[in-house]
């Protein structure tokens, strides 16, 4: 079976193959699109609780998120962290942004801690 091969862009702005650069039909570079705004978290991310008062939590581990900036969970973290510490399965599904990495790192961590 043979492919057809894509067609040409019918405007003045096309991606080379060889470079994936913008160039316009003169040979020149064009300028660079701007990038998307990024969209807003939604209300209800942030929780007030603070690491210190999950059950189970190294308080070198909890000093250690402090100093890096991590004063209060997020609305995942504070739901996840005491289910993954318990050593439960888990399948974690929030928006970009909402503390996934953490929620899944903090309870590797004190797993760590604990060898």
């Amino acid at each position: 079976r043979r492919l057809k091969a894509p067609k040409r862009l019918k405007t003045e702005e096309r991606v080379t193959d060889d470079d994936q650069e913008r160039v316009t039909d003169d040979g020149q570079d064009a300028p660079a699109a701007p990038a998307p705004a990024p969209a807003p978290l939604a209300d209800g991310i942030f929780s007030t609780d603070v690491f210190a008062s999950v059950a189970g939590l190294s308080p070198n581990l909890v000093r250690q998120l402090e100093y890096m900036g991590f004063k209060t969970m997020t609305a995942i973290q504070q739901l996840s962290i005491p289910v993954v510490l318990k050593g439960n399965d888990t399948l974690i599904r929030c928006q970009t942004g909402s503390g996934k990495t953490l929620a899944f790192l903090v309870p590797a961590f004190q797993k760590l801690f604990a060898l």
